[in-house]
Order: structure tokens, then C-alpha cells, then sequence
């Protein structure tokens, strides 16, 4: 009897031994992923200041270049003027000329510095989106007016939290350009199930919502992510929502909004690459 009691007694000892050992890994585990996450929202916020002096330094530049070009077009209307007032006017209309031709190259430059600093705060926005799903803190996100707002963490979003807002979202009729239930186009369906689910704003038309997004090949899709078509001149001019099993959510101009499959001949033809926010 006294050995029976000592092996269940030893059973048991094994048993919490084991529990423990468990725990103890389980909890390791959890500690070195924490870290991980820590260490890489550290570097993001890194890449967030050196991106913003930047944007800073080019937002100076900005000004400077819309001053001169203001200065500039004073000049050739200062020009103008004199050249319908004298009687000799060819000093005069060369000295336009050129005025206007600086001005041109200005507008040009300006131009150029203002899309570097639209590509500036798209980039923060991305890897602000990174930490705020990371951290599940408030972001800063740069609209399109250039000035900054603070927007609500994004949420770490099951499955089938897509699925459930996917389904809303079937049999709604094919409307170009809309972005309701009462009619909705490609891009605007794949805009509103990413705001509603992700609360995500992506770009407006499915070209740009190509080019802005971290590009994914079809074998690394997961539940979530775009899906692009090139089926109109060799460009990207459609896009749906990845469900998993190779199965995408989209408003098709002929069925409305529908679930088709990537494996249809017709959607592997024109298939274009996936897309991840």
C-alpha cells in the first residue's frame, strides 16, 4: 500500500514538474516575442524622426521656391505692363520671355518638391500604421493638406471579422465610381470593408492603391490583403479583398459585388500581384 501511494505520489510530481516546464517556455516565448515587437517599434520610431526632419527640411524648401515663384510672376506682369505702355517693345518682350521661362522651370521644381513630400507622409503613414497595430497606440496620419491628425489604433482583426463584413457587402450592384451599398465600383468596395474592418483609408482607385501597397506574391497571400488584375491596356485597373482558400471578395462590373476564385482561367490571365497595408 505505502508503494502504491509513493508512485501516484511520483506521478504526480512529474506531472506538476512537467506543467511547470511548460509554463516556464510558454512564458519564455512570450517574453522574447514582446521584445522583438519592442526592439522593432524602436527602429520604426526612428525612421519616424529621420522622415520627418526631412519632410521638415523639404516643407522649407517648398516655401522658399513658392516665394520666388510668386516674386517672379510679379516680375513678368510688371513686363507686361511696360510692354502695352512703351512703344519700343522688343527689350521688353524678351525680358517677359524669360521671366516666364524661369517662372515655368520654378512651377516645375515646386512641383517636384511637393510630390517628395507626398511621398514623405505616405511613407510615415505606413510605418505609423506598423505601430499602431504593433502597440495598439494613436497614430499621427498626414492628410492630404499636408497637415498632421491623430486617428484611432488600428485593431488586430481576426478573419472573421473580414468574412462577417465581406458577407454585408455581396449582391450590392456594380456602380462605377460608388462607394455604397447602393452602388460600388472595385476600388470603393475594397476602401470601405478596409475602413470598416481595418480602419484603413486607402488611395481611391485600385491603380493607386497598387502602387502604394508592400507588394505580395500570390503564394504569400493571406486573408486581408489585395488583389490586383491588369485586364484593361497592360495597367492595374482591378482589385478585391483576399478571404483564404483562394478566394477574393469583388465588385465586378457584369454580377455586382461576388466571391470568385484566383484558380479561374479568366482571373489567373490577368492576375497582377497581391498587396499588403
Amino acid at each position: 500500500m505505502k508503494v502504491y501511494h509513493f508512485a501516484t505520489l511520483q506521478f504526480c510530481l512529474c506531472l506538476l514538474f512537467f506543467s511547470f516546464s511548460s509554463y516556464a517556455s510558454e512564458k519564455s516565448t512570450t517574453e522574447v516575442v514582446l521584445t522583438g515587437v519592442k526592439k522593432e517599434i524602436r527602429q520604426l520610431r526612428k525612421e519616424i524622426n529621420r522622415l520627418e526632419k526631412e519632410l521638415s527640411k523639404i516643407k522649407s524648401v517648398e516655401q522658399k521656391l513658392a516665394d520666388e515663384e510668386e516674386l517672379l510672376k510679379k516680375k513678368a506682369w510688371a513686363e507686361a505692363g511696360k510692354r502695352k505702355k512703351r512703344r519700343n517693345k522688343t527689350k521688353i518682350r524678351n525680358r517677359e520671355q524669360k521671366l516666364l521661362s524661369k517662372l515655368t522651370a520654378k512651377r516645375s521644381e515646386l512641383s517636384d518638391v511637393r510630390t517628395n513630400i507626398k511621398d514623405k507622409q505616405t511613407e510615415i503613414n505606413k510605418i505609423n500604421n506598423r505601430i499602431a497595430y504593433l502597440s495598439g497606440e494613436t497614430m499621427v496620419v498626414y492628410n492630404k493638406s499636408g497637415n498632421s491628425t491623430r486617428t484611432a489604433p488600428i485593431p488586430e482583426t481576426k478573419p472573421s471579422s473580414l468574412k462577417k463584413e465581406a458577407r454585408n457587402w455581396l449582391g450590392t450592384r456594380y456602380r462605377y465610381g460608388g462607394t455604397s451599398k447602393s452602388g460600388v465600383d472595385c476600388s470603393g468596395l475594397s476602401g470601405q470593408i478596409y475602413r470598416q474592418v481595418y480602419n484603413i483609408t486607402l488611395p481611391r482607385t485600385s491603380a493607386d492603391q497598387y502602387r502604394q501597397a508592400k507588394k505580395v506574391s500570390k503564394s504569400g497571400l493571406k486573408p486581408g490583403d489585395l488583389v490586383f488584375f491588369k485586364i484593361n491596356s497592360g495597367r492595374v485597373s482591378h482589385v478585391g479583398i483576399y478571404l483564404g482558400n483562394d478566394e477574393f471578395i469583388h465588385a465586378s462590373t457584369k454580377r455586382g459585388v461576388v466571391i470568385s476564385s484566383l484558380n479561374e482561367t479568366y482571373y489567373k490571365r490577368y492576375f497582377a500581384g497581391g498587396g499588403r497595408y
